[in-house]
């Protein structure tokens, strides 16, 4: 409500904060009943700068934007309290995007909003060219905006993760799989029977593959391992993120198999 006393054209012109000071400075100083001379020089120097800030065209320019935002020109006069919370929240939108901000920190932002206003929400946010910080719990809002999350995991940790929300949530899936994987394997009692004995019960191919799978577990652990830091580092590229979390999906089910043959051997 913050605005409510503001008509809507000039919420959004209050986006370009220079501006918005100029053009209050100006009507001022032209409202005056006569001007001094030192008045004179800072009209000139007023009027230099709105120049300079494209001030001729801001009007048209935030009125488009707002039309664009599905704020219709017969409203641009009206006061802002005469606004639904939908209609206000694509305003502010405007507002925000008026003063083409490199940057967008955006709390919460689909809280309240209709269908048809988080479309044009989300399509706004695709186009901007700055870089946007999104602190939501709309996962699906995330997962349709971000390539990148910073995730709180608890006693102060901060995780980077270059990726969106849902392969997120895969990657924690498939690494929790794995670990529970390692200590079932961890926690099988060991077969108390003297080496010797295992090997006569087994045949010569098996007792190949047994030696074969036991390097293989090694090996195919240790790459799992490495891809596992390299994904946390978040030091890897939106491709190279890619190409890593589908090798640990593989890795995974690969290990999985192997090690549920050598189990099967152990016994």
């Amino acid at each position: 409500f913050k605005y409510d006393n503001y008509k809507v054209l000039d919420t959004v012109l209050m986006g370009h904060e220079p501006l918005w000071k100029n053009m209050k400075e100006r009507e001022a100083l032209y409202a005056k009943p006569e001007m001094t001379e030192e008045d004179g020089n800072r009209a000139a120097d007023l009027e230099l700068k709105f120049a300079e800030m494209n001030g001729w065209e801001a009007e048209s320019n935030a009125a488009q934007l707002l039309q664009n935002l599905g704020i219709a020109e017969p409203l641009h006069q009206k006061n802002m309290s005469d606004l639904s919370n939908n209609e206000k929240v694509r305003v502010m939108l405007a507002k925000a995007l008026f003063g083409k901000p490199d940057n967008l920190l955006l709390d919460e932002p689909t809280n309240d909003l209709d269908i048809v206003t988080l479309d044009v929400l989300e399509e706004y946010l695709k186009d901007f060219r700055g870089s946007l910080i999104i602190v939501s719990h709309d996962r699906h809002f995330l997962d349709r905006l971000v390539d990148h999350l910073f995730v709180f995991c608890g006693d102060g940790v901060v995780k980077d993760f270059i990726g969106s929300y849902s392969e997120y949530n895969e990657y924690i899936k498939e690494y929790e799989a794995g670990k529970r994987q390692e200590e079932r394997v961890r926690e099988k009692p060991k077969p108390s029977r003297p080496e010797v004995q295992r090997k006569k019960k087994l045949s010569y191919r098996e007792q190949r593959e047994l030696e074969q799978l036991e390097k293989d577990l090694e090996t195919l652990g240790n790459e799992k391992k490495d891809l596992e830091a390299k994904l946390a580092g978040g030091a890897l590229s939106y491709d190279e993120l890619q190409a890593a979390s589908a090798r640990f999906g593989e890795l995974s089910a690969i290990l999985d198999e192997k090690e549920m043959r050598w189990l099967e051997l152990q016994d």
